[in-house]
């Protein structure tokens, strides 16, 4: 009878949680400002390849490693006589964010930002320079899976925009990861269990 009340409590005390899950993956995605363009009149200007579906931002699936960085890709060229130009991932909810995984141009800083409960933009994550060329992967181009811990914070909305560089920018992939929750049959485990030591408290 110990040994049933003990896994009893122990189903109680310590649910298994669940691995955290990309809350950005399939939400809507705007871009503010004009894309997919060089601006005559600067030192370097690339040839304007269309950009790719802005969906392919949350579509949960990264470029080849190393992949030309106009190439399926949302890009752009940030310029003085133009306004900044931003992505935004509306995560149509509200999650507590645990970490971020960051596709993009590989010689760029970015400035990961989201959307706090009073609607005010904070910074989640000012995302480095990468290694190689074309389009890679932070925190570890090496390893698509592993995940920059951040936070936690509670958001609304997400916003990639460029920081300091050449300034032609390229975003091929944006993932967030929301706080563990338990699975469903945790609480039902949990649930019985608390009952039943309910149900022998009165006995």
């Amino acid at each position: 009878m110990k040994t049933l009340f003990l896994i009893l409590a122990a189903s109680v005390a310590a649910p298994v949680f669940a691995a955290p899950i990309n809350v950005a993956l399939g939400k809507p995605v705007t871009l503010n400002g004009f894309f997919g363009n060089s601006t005559a009149g600067t030192p370097i200007v690339w040839p304007d390849f269309a950009i790719g579906p802005v969906s392919l931002v949350t579509d949960g699936v990264f470029n080849p490693d190393q992949q030309h960085w106009q190439t399926n890709s949302v890009w752009w060229h940030e310029h003085d006589t133009l306004p900044p130009r931003s992505i935004e991932i509306d995560l149509l909810g509200t999650y507590t964010l645990i970490g971020a995984i960051v596709q993009a141009d590989n010689n760029e800083q970015y400035l990961l930002e989201y959307k706090d409960a009073a609607d005010v933009w904070q910074t989640l994550w000012n995302v480095p320079v990468g290694c190689c060329f074309g389009v890679v992967t932070r925190p570890n181009p090496l390893d698509n899976t592993e995940i920059q811990a951040l936070g936690p914070v509670v958001a609304k909305a997400l916003r990639i925009s460029g920081v300091d560089s050449d300034l032609y920018y390229s975003v091929t992939e944006v993932q967030v990861f929301a706080e563990q929750v338990p699975e469903p049959s945790t609480w039902v485990l949990a649930g019985a269990g608390l009952g039943a030591l309910l149900l022998r408290r009165r006995r």
